[in-house]
């Protein structure tokens, strides 16, 4: 059974596998001896858009390297009439987990970054579409801001990459490193981010509560930012926050939300 219609039939938690296939087979991936081919950007991506009407999935990603156009402003098909529909890259969904293999094993590299405007980041979401609890878990982020594409007669790209920014509540990241991040573009660079939503017509979601951001690692920044970076942001009123070392702090900002309930950054 191919995996949109097993999707469609089951309302159930479901489970879906992506990895890098050699054997130039699509894979139906529902199990783990038959995974979705991800081995390029535009089928990972292709992947992760199978669930964009659907949550309560959980998406296995197996190890190595996998490319992706992320999140980005500039991916709608018509924002003023749907604003979940991408052209390119994705957008994370309501008790939507993504698992990798572990965080030394499984890489999401982000690629093409375009945007001057607003930043681009691996996993996001429109403010509009308040997520809930979504979870993202054991892998490797990596923002690479050193290779974006370069514009004609420019030095560098124009562009700020980040690696997660969800709004919504009860969302969690946990075991997730974050490599390569930066801005060298007016907009400041957000890395790990758990924050509020602009508006939600449920009329849930639109406070950041009990939103967990723990066990994570941010690390190895590009060497051509510009200007600051925000390594970790869990909105709310209640923090509790491992103090980052001088130098750290020296070379960023790290910025707290505080504009709900109940975070928790660890």
């Amino acid at each position: 059974m191919a995996l949109t219609d097993a999707l469609l039939l089951d309302a159930a938690p479901f489970n879906a596998w992506i990895s890098l296939r050699t054997d130039g087979i699509k894979g139906c991936g529902t199990a783990p001896t038959d995974p979705y081919d991800g081995s390029t950007q535009a089928k990972f991506d292709g992947v992760m858009n199978l669930f964009a009407s659907l949550s309560n999935v959980t998406i296995h990603i197996g190890p190595g390297v996998f490319e992706t156009r992320g999140y980005s402003d500039l991916f709608y098909v018509d924002f003023g009439t749907d604003n979940t529909l991408f052209f390119v890259g994705f957008q994370v969904k309501t008790r939507q987990k993504i698992r990798g293999s572990g965080m030394g094993l499984t890489t999401l590299k982000l690629v093409h970054a375009l945007d001057p405007f607003a930043q681009t980041q691996v996993l996001g979401n429109d403010g509009a579409n308040a997520v809930r609890y979504f979870e993202a878990s054991d892998f490797t982020i990596d923002c690479n801001l050193p290779g974006q594409p370069v514009p004609a007669e420019a030095g560098f790209a124009g562009v700020t990459c980040g690696a997660v920014v969800v709004s919504g509540a009860y969302n969690r990241l946990h075991r997730l490193r974050a490599i390569r991040f930066g801005t060298q573009a007016p907009p400041e660079c957000f890395v790990l981010f758990l924050t509020t939503a602009y508006f939600d017509q449920t009329g849930e979601g639109t406070v950041p509560v009990h939103n967990i951001i723990e066990n994570c690692v941010v690390e190895q920044p590009s060497e051509n930012n510009t200007h600051e970076t925000s390594l970790l942001g869990s909105g709310g009123r209640r923090l509790c926050q491992r103090r980052l070392p001088r130098r750290a702090e020296q070379l960023f900002g790290l910025s707290l939300c505080q504009t709900g309930r109940h975070p928790h950054i660890q």
